[in-house]
């Protein structure tokens, strides 16, 4: 038992150890911002930066390959910080947005679109988040869902891919006594 508790905190140790040395990757905006933007910006800053500094000492006669090679490294490592900053504002410009479920509509008020709704008939549509959302719905007969009536959506059907649906009556259409 002993043994196999031992196994697995070495295996833990290297998964932490892994996990370590992705803190650069992420330091320069892998995960922020997509693999492909974060290289480009590094590929550019590091040769804009290397090329700048190549040429500001050659007027001043430097040409020893050491310090080309000190020049390159530099680059890379001021390069690596510009585009963590810049990766790191840009990560909400790539922000991944996660789908609407179907069941999340349920309680959502919809606008019937079809002439008549019943139990294998009507659609409604749906604003959502900005979007025009288009969805099957059914309800019990009778009923006086016609088009342009407002509706709750009240459950989903998975299997049939349709909402349960009942008018909605705001506090202005409700008689009082």
């Amino acid at each position: 038992m002993d043994g196999a508790t031992g196994k697995l905190e070495a295996v833990g140790g290297k998964v932490e150890g892994a996990a370590g040395g992705l803190s650069l990757l992420a330091a320069i905006g892998f995960g922020k911002a997509p693999a492909t933007v974060v290289i480009s910006m590094l590929v550019l800053f590091a040769w804009a930066l290397s090329t700048f500094a190549t040429l500001m000492l050659r007027d001043y006669g430097v040409a020893a390959m050491g310090v080309h090679v000190g020049i390159a490294f530099g680059a890379v490592v001021v390069a690596g910080m510009l585009t963590g900053l810049i990766a790191g504002a840009l990560g909400d410009a790539f922000k991944r947005h996660r789908p609407i479920g179907r069941g999340e509509l349920v309680g959502k008020l919809a606008t019937i679109t079809t002439g008549r709704v019943d139990e294998r008939f009507g659609q409604a549509n749906l604003h959502e988040d900005g979007a025009n959302l288009i969805v099957d719905v059914r309800c019990a007969t009778p009923n006086a869902l016609v088009r342009h009536t407002r509706v709750v959506l009240v459950s989903y059907d998975a299997a049939a891919h349709y909402y349960m649906v009942e008018p909605f009556e705001s506090k202005d259409s409700i008689a009082r006594p």
